[in-house]
């Protein structure tokens, strides 16, 4: 791990570098995104150098959707310490799997089975040239067994007030 990384979760004071960097994500749903801290950002040396962000497939299970690490920044371990980041975060909340995808053409494949994730599916989505694969890794506690799963429900929305 590189001596100065820092990871945290991103603040609004994060959303201009993620607006511009977020090839997906228009800036109201990375503002949201900030807000529901799903969103990790690292920084080496004091300077922005890649992120992390998540949703939830089916609305239960982490799902990463995005993981990107500037050019400069890159083969330096920050895209590994972005996904132990997100793992402990989402093993300390309970969850005992997490998902992700790439497309099969794409490199990240080998970076994500590398961290212990499994192919468990494949979709190919309209308009997408590969494949989709979907992987899998399961959680493991301080004794090393799987965590177990746990009934969660998303916290309901706050109080919508019309007036305002």
């Amino acid at each position: 791990m590189p001596a100065h990384l820092l990871i945290r979760p991103a603040t609004t004071q994060d959303l201009d570098f993620l607006d511009e960097q977020d090839p997906l994500l228009v800036r109201e749903a990375i503002a949201q995104k900030i807000q529901d801290s799903e969103v990790y950002l690292a920084e080496l040396n004091g300077q922005r150098a890649g992120f992390a962000r998540y949703a939830y497939f089916c609305d239960l299970e982490p799902f990463l959707t995005l993981i990107l690490v500037l050019d400069p920044y890159k083969r330096q371990g920050i895209g590994t310490q972005l996904m132990l980041y997100w793992e402990q975060a989402m093993r300390t909340k309970g969850y005992h799997f997490l998902m992700t995808s790439t497309q099969a053409d794409e490199d990240a494949q080998f970076f994500y089975r590398r961290l212990g994730y499994t192919d468990t599916g494949a979709l190919l989505l309209p308009g997408q040239a590969a494949t989709e694969l979907v992987l899998l890794k399961y959680l493991t506690d301080e004794d090393g067994q799987h965590s177990p799963r746990q009934k969660r429900r998303p916290a309901p929305p706050p109080p919508l007030d019309a007036t305002a």
